[in-house]
């Protein structure tokens, strides 16, 4: 069978963004949300308001190819949500400029008093570009601080949950997105097996290999995870409960998400970290290196003994021949 090559795959995906995608009319926008661009190299990363993402990778179309459905908008079907009980705090994709197909999820609030800050930083590893997202979710104060070093093929997030009030909170936080892999809205639902990442990579036959990641990162560890049709991952976000299932389609319309269970205690605070990836799989989910093992250091003694030691099997040699 001959292979599809990236450069054809990103045709079969234009398909989708002149409006023959599998999704079909997607729910039209209001263009309401305040967003900022962290303008790196490869990623240029925009950020909601609203806890919502748009990524461009400079490696696949110039960069101005979307890799989030909608792949034409500035923001886009990724972000943050909170569910505390019944309710769930969701980005405000209906006000996204290019609309959205997160209808699945169902019934959700926005969060409240919304800002973003500018962008700091100088893109180096000692001062990342940085961005600070403000905003509040079921009674509690959430700050979310997303960073990105340029020549990294992904960018981090840490997104924190501060109870003001006398009682603990458990809550349920989701990073989920309808992933379009180098443009193409099919891919294989995948989970890499170092780190359990879920995500999605190129429909078989496709080369080079794309692969997108939510990675768990830090202290927390995320307790469930997806990777699915978007349309499923939507609907178990939607449901309270990622299904921990990679769905075995071959190529399918796909999406991915993690979920971790957090309880934050009055007065106090609770953060969850992760990292989204695009394209090859990043070096903080590989496997751990292999340290090398250096012989030990001989002293004078030790020179001495290994020199009569070696003397002895010289003679051992010598009158074996006798």
């Amino acid at each position: 069978m001959k292979k599809m090559t990236l450069a054809a795959a990103l045709a079969v995906g234009l398909l989708g963004t002149a409006g023959l995608s599998a999704k079909g009319t997607i729910t039209p926008g209001r263009g309401t949300v305040a967003q900022v661009t962290i303008a790196g190299t490869p990623l240029s990363i925009n950020v909601g308001d609203d806890n919502s993402f748009q990524v461009f990778n400079s490696t696949i179309g110039g960069g101005t190819l979307g890799q989030i459905y909608p792949s034409n908008g500035t923001l886009a079907d990724m972000g943050w949500f909170v569910r505390v009980g019944g309710a769930l705090t969701a980005p405000s994709f209906g006000d996204h400029s290019s609309g959205s197909a997160t209808g699945s999820i169902g019934a959700s609030s926005a969060y409240g008093g919304r800002t973003v800050s500018a962008v700091t930083g100088s893109g180096t590893a000692a001062s990342p570009f940085s961005v600070t997202v403000q905003g509040t979710a079921a009674g509690m104060a959430v700050t979310q601080t997303i960073t990105y070093v340029n020549g990294e093929n992904f960018f981090r997030k840490s997104f924190q949950l501060s109870n003001q009030g006398t009682n603990p909170i458990s809550a349920r936080v989701f990073l989920a997105s309808d992933i379009y892999l180098a443009n193409s809205d099919s891919g294989k639902p995948f989970r890499e097996p170092n780190s359990g990442s879920p995500g999605g990579q190129t429909c078989a036959g496709v080369t080079p290999v794309y692969t997108i990641l939510h990675i768990s990162q830090g202290a927390v560890a995320a307790n469930g995870f997806s990777a699915d049709g978007y349309n499923s991952v939507w609907a178990q976000v939607g449901a309270g409960t990622l299904n921990g299932t990679v769905n075995p389609g071959e190529c399918l319309d796909n999406g991915a998400g993690l979920q971790w269970d957090v309880t934050v205690p009055a007065g106090g605070n609770a953060t969850v970290q992760a990292a989204t990836s695009f394209g090859d799989i990043p070096v903080i989910v590989g496997p751990p290196a292999q340290e090398a093992v250096s012989a030990p250091a001989l002293g004078s003694w030790g020179l001495a003994a290994l020199a009569l030691a070696l003397m002895a099997l010289a003679g051992i040699a010598l009158n074996r021949r006798a």
